[in-house]
């Protein structure tokens, strides 16, 4: 958004230029990639479902950080960015898919911080010998470290724990995180047990149409190998694309030092309205390339299987009106 090289061009370079052409080059702006948005929405939107089981508020911070991402590239786009050359819808699905992995990422890791909590592999002995043990312990006690020195008094309601590995993944991978993998070491309380058992099959659920989906896009894309898989959208017009007024396909080149692109075919038999830009000042000619080019004269038919050789061929057929 800074973009201090561009102010500079545009602002001190740009009215120091010696032709308007050069001044025009100051303001052609600098080129973005769209992947690369895509790309930082979604690793905000990732990390903010990743860590919801443990940060919550991460839901509020990385709403924040999307809309400064809007705002910042809304002004960028308007105002500092070129324009990028268009493209299909193909990268917007492939980041829409991306949020089955971001919801399947937090439904996994809220399960799986629920049923770890509180985290600190102490579980309550309920063992044999209980009495004889807390009695080595009840009363007053003198810990003495190297800075000070600590009285601790234990009492008769003093309760036992033991070690006890809250760790589902590290602790033999037990999924998905349901309380009975507790086994006879039981951490959880009851509601605990209730949201993990809640999260543990909402996670299968997830996990089951994560894969049903994968598998389908998967499907599809190896058919487009072997079956055409184009399926036109809307209804074929009467309206003939010679009436309208868009662009054509028309072979052009995007020089760096140039603002305007440059032809690589000869448009004279094709219709202004289908090149999709108009010339500053002059014509056409004047950004086409072919007439650069010595000892070539481009109304010669002599010359034409050269040109056809060197250049792109441009074919128009116009249809009349009173055609159907």
């Amino acid at each position: 958004m800074a973009d201090y090289m561009g102010h500079f061009q545009r602002h001190y370079v740009a009215p120091r230029a010696t032709d308007q052409r050069k001044m025009n080059q100051q303001f052609q702006g600098k080129l973005y990639n769209l992947s690369e948005r895509y790309t930082d929405m979604n690793k905000v939107v990732f990390l903010a479902f990743f860590y919801a089981g443990i940060f919550p508020m991460g839901f509020l911070y990385g709403a924040a950080a999307l809309l400064v991402h809007y705002l910042v590239d809304k002004f960028c786009l308007l105002r500092v960015w070129k324009q990028a050359p268009k493209i299909g819808t193909e990268l917007t699905n492939t980041s829409s898919r991306f949020m089955y992995v971001a919801v399947l990422a937090y439904v996994f890791s809220s399960t799986y911080s629920q049923s770890a909590f509180p985290y600190d592999n102490a579980c309550e002995y309920q063992g044999p010998n209980t009495d004889n043990i807390l009695k080595k312990y009840v009363g007053f006690h003198n810990l003495t470290s190297v800075d000070d020195s600590v009285n601790i008094t234990s009492i008769n309601d003093t309760k036992l724990y033991k070690f006890c590995n809250q760790d589902f993944i590290r602790d033999g991978f037990k999924f998905p995180f349901f309380p009975e993998y507790q086994g006879s070491d039981k951490w959880m309380t009851d509601d605990q047990e209730t949201i993990v058992t809640i999260f543990a099959y909402t996670l299968l659920f997830v996990l089951g149409v994560s894969v049903v989906l994968y598998i389908r896009y998967l499907y599809y894309g190896v058919k487009t190998l072997f079956v055409g898989t184009y399926k036109p959208s809307g209804e074929a017009s009467s309206v003939p694309f010679s009436f309208l007024h868009l662009p054509a396909y028309v072979p052009q080149n995007k020089i760096p030092d140039l603002v305007y692109p440059s032809f690589l075919c000869n448009i004279d038999d094709v219709p202004h309205k289908h090149i999709g830009w108009d010339p500053p000042r002059g014509s056409y000619d004047d950004h086409n390339l072919i007439y650069t080019v010595p000892g070539i004269d481009v109304g010669d038919d002599a010359n034409a299987e050269k040109k056809n050789s060197m250049f792109s061929v441009v074919k128009y057929y116009p249809v009349e009106e009173n055609e159907d």
